[in-house]
């Protein structure tokens, strides 16, 4: 929502979530709990472009605890 509040999410999500950060999705948290330090402030930079109705489109690359690359798409 507006005030960053999850109000859904998939299994998926919650799965490669909790893989990655050994956390679990949690439906009216603050999606800025699961954003990892180094993108909170692109994540935020897009989300408020969002609110003003510019849509985004992004990748990134993380490292998961394996030490293997993974892309995420966020839109």
């Amino acid at each position: 929502d507006k005030n960053r509040k999850i109000i859904y999410f998939n299994k998926k999500s919650n799965i490669a979530l909790s893989s990655l950060q050994r956390a679990q999705l949690i439906k009216d948290a603050d999606i800025l709990e699961f954003v990892p330090a180094e993108f909170k402030e692109s994540f935020l930079e897009a989300f408020e472009a969002c609110l003003a109705g510019d849509a985004r489109k992004f990748e990134r690359k993380i490292i998961d605890p394996n030490n293997q690359n993974i892309w995420l798409e966020v839109y």
